[in-house]
């Protein structure tokens, strides 16, 4: 840190003040302050380098202390040792370091032909501003050596003290950025997002189906059911509506987890492998996860059970949010069945494939170098798996003796019962 001639800290500091110098003519103004700040930062870093080196390996020895003092181990010691060694060996032999650098060049951002590291690059103007600021460094560590090193700094430049102070304001503003936007609170914003992406499309969503609604049921009447995928699809539904009436968590948990596996019997009688695969592993993934949560919790956890049978207005809310969902989805599979658009995404995948992956497999050409619309479907299928996990979690509430037991612990403890209203008296002092 010193920039000692010798170690690498000193071709930095050659090369950067090399380059200042070369910038003189142009900015005098900006270089001058520049050199004024490295200079300054250089003196101090070379006073406490030899306050370090000199009173570590040159002072007194401590006085004998009463614990034990384990010496360090030499694997210990190893990982220091090769580190200097190397700031030794780079800055007595800086060559060695052209060609690791040469290898991590970009074109555009570093020099075409860099310059090579010497070790001696003559009597040159940085070569004497390094000398000045060592023999600088040297005298400033001899006089706070005579004066004494206890520095009393002053509250204002105390940056240690700023920054902490930084730290606990940052965290007390980001608390209360939080709760105004609800941001640790999903359910409270995730209903205006999808109201907000309903509205959006409903415009136009309506004169597409003014324009193209003839046909489109002219479509339907032609459309031959599938015995087997109807059958699949109507398991899905039966699945789906399984969690809005059974009681238990692991039924709904299992409810769910079984429209899950449909839709991955599903995807396999439209040969899509991938997708089968993906949706297979997040339902067993999730499945095991939400499982060990549920197992953790006690069972009278089941007891604060809200009732969401009456239709209340948030309920209606709900439910409108759910059905508008499903019609959107519907309507846009049924448009881009009948009226398919010309630029097929596929075909220019396909088109693409070999010329810029340089593949064969458009599979792995779509999920490695295509990956856009992949990741997008993937974040999709994640984010419905996590609303799903956090719809069986929060349907439930704490009873009061859990919510008792979560802010003050057990009774046992010297805690107040659940329906006391005297407040906790210290306990006496032991006299031992």
């Amino acid at each position: 840190m010193a920039g000692f001639i010798g170690t690498l800290g000193f071709i930095s500091k050659e090369l950067m003040l090399m380059d200042l110098f070369a910038l003189w003519d142009k900015h005098q103004s900006t270089v001058t302050l520049l050199i004024l700040a490295i200079v300054l930062a250089s003196l101090i870093k070379v006073a406490f380098s030899a306050r370090l080196f000199l009173h570590l390996f040159r002072g007194p020895l401590p006085e004998p202390v009463s614990h034990h003092w384990h010496q360090p181990s030499a694997a210990i010691q190893a990982v220091p040792m090769f580190l200097a060694s190397l700031i030794l060996l780079f800055g007595l032999f800086p060559g060695l370091l052209d060609q690791p650098l040469k290898d991590y060049q970009v074109l555009g951002l570093h020099l075409k032909e860099p310059k090579a590291l010497y070790l001696w690059h003559g009597f040159t103007p940085e070569l004497a501003l390094s000398t000045a600021i060592l023999l600088l460094g040297f005298a400033l560590y001899y006089l706070k050596s005579r004066l004494g090193w206890d520095l009393s700094i002053p509250p204002l430049l105390r940056f240690d003290s700023h920054f902490e102070h930084g730290i606990l304001l940052f965290n007390k503003s980001t608390k209360l950025l939080t709760q105004a936007l609800s941001a640790d609170r999903p359910l409270h914003y995730i209903p205006i997002l999808i109201c907000a992406l309903l509205l959006s499309l409903l415009s136009s969503l309506w004169a597409t189906l003014l324009f193209w609604g003839p046909e489109i049921w002219a479509q339907l009447t032609l459309w031959k059911p599938n015995f087997l995928r109807s059958l699949t699809a109507g398991l899905i539904i039966l699945a789906a509506l399984g969690p809005l009436y059974l009681k238990r968590w692991t039924q709904q948990l299992l409810s769910l987890s079984a429209a899950g596996f449909l839709i991955t019997f599903y995807f396999v009688l439209y040969r899509a492998p991938d997708l089968a695969l993906t949706q297979m592993l997040i339902e067993s993934a999730m499945l095991l996860l939400i499982l060990l949560l549920l197992s953790r919790f006690p069972k009278s956890a089941q007891q604060g059970e809200r009732d969401d049978q009456q239709l209340t207005p948030r309920n209606l809310f709900n439910l409108g949010i759910a059905l508008g969902t499903g019609l959107l989805v519907t309507s846009l599979v049924l448009i881009t069945q009948v009226r398919p658009s010309s630029a097929n995404v596929g075909s220019l995948v396909l088109e693409q494939t070999l010329p810029l992956a340089k593949g064969t497999n458009a599979v792995n050409t779509v999920i490695i170098d295509f990956r856009a619309f992949d990741t997008l479907g993937e974040i999709t299928v994640l984010l419905i798996a996590v609303l799903g996990a956090i719809g069986l979690v929060m349907r439930y509430k704490r009873s009061s003796e859990e919510r008792r037991l979560a802010e003050f612990g057990p009774v046992g403890f010297g805690l107040p019962p659940l329906e006391s209203s005297q407040p906790i008296q210290p306990k006496e002092p032991s006299q031992s």
